[in-house]
């Protein structure tokens, strides 16, 4: 995630979202990530299920 902190990486995707906001959620998921997959052994709750489908739509709409 350092390398989407970095100005010129950003600024080479070319996508009209903004930095700050982008890797706060990024770090976001990683916590819910890190949360559901070392943490918690009973069944994910819907809202993280929800957060992490939201990034990776996101992801996949600036990603073509």
């Amino acid at each position: 995630m350092n390398e989407l902190r970095n100005e010129q990486c950003w600024q080479q995707l070319g996508w009209p979202l903004g930095q700050k906001a982008f890797t706060k959620r990024l770090d976001e998921i990683r916590k819910v990530r890190n949360d559901l997959m070392h943490f918690n052994p009973g069944p994910i709750p819907p809202l993280p299920v929800e957060q992490i489908r939201a990034v990776i739509d996101m992801l996949r709409n600036y990603s073509d």
